[in-house]
């Protein structure tokens, strides 16, 4: 998508900075401001992966552009004033009724994959952090984050929206933080760290054992992290 868009995300990326300061001008109650809605899906991503795996979720911001496209032109107000979009709408909408159980198939497989991979992932490694810090019991961790979870998704729109905006900054500003924390106290260990990481990347020795000695299994985390960090391609970003 990044090709057929013209680099969208490369050439519009000053307007992301215009969207944070933008308010709701809307003056609809039940409209959220276009900063609240780009902090939500980023929110669902961010931290879920290695930070290292950003550079493909930087070439698939165009399939997400074009998936909240689609949902912005098939979305319908409901009966009650709020909208409903995403692919679940845009299918039947936009291809026709003959696939609504298209539409109702990839509802099924994006429960599945939300319940059993990005949240179930996210929560263990919450889980075990707070373990080997702090000795809690994953199991009450997982307790404590589900109630949290659930007070914030049961808001409706509008409290998952005003969480993501607060909780978003918070996260920002503790990783820029942490990482310039981390490089300052090990300042003497950066070159040395950096000439290591060039020399295993691109070393001939490292590429001829990847190639013909490790196995597809070891090493298809390099496959499932990007996919975990960046949830574009699932659709789950106009939803």
């Amino acid at each position: 998508m990044t090709v057929p868009t013209g680099f969208v995300q490369v050439e519009f990326f000053d307007r992301t900075f215009c969207v944070f300061i933008s308010k709701n001008q809307t003056g609809d109650p039940g409209a959220i401001p276009a900063r609240e809605a780009l902090l939500i899906p980023v929110s669902g991503r961010v931290g879920g992966g290695d930070i290292a795996s950003m550079a493909v979720a930087l070439m698939s911001m165009a399939t997400s552009l074009v998936e909240c496209s689609l949902a912005q032109a098939f979305k319908r107000r409901q009966s009650d004033g709020a909208f409903r979009g995403g692919p679940i709408q845009g299918v039947p909408h936009g291809l026709g009724e003959n696939y609504r159980w298209l539409a109702a198939l990839y509802a099924v497989c994006l429960i599945a994959a939300s319940e059993l991979g990005f949240n179930a992932f996210q929560g263990n490694t919450v889980a075990g952090a707070v373990e080997d810090s702090l000795g809690l019991n994953g199991y009450v961790t997982g307790d404590l984050l589900a109630l949290i979870a659930g007070f914030v998704i049961f808001g409706g729109i509008c409290r998952i929206a005003e969480i993501a905006d607060a909780v978003m900054l918070i996260m920002a500003i503790g990783y820029i933080a942490l990482a310039l924390f981390v490089l300052i106290i090990h300042i003497g260990q950066v070159p040395t760290e950096l000439a290591t990481i060039f020399q295993n990347a691109f070393g001939f020795g490292q590429v001829e054992r990847q190639v013909f000695s490790r196995p597809l299994p070891c090493d298809i985390s390099a496959i499932t992290d990007p996919l975990i960090a960046y949830a574009g391609r699932t659709g789950c970003a106009p939803i």
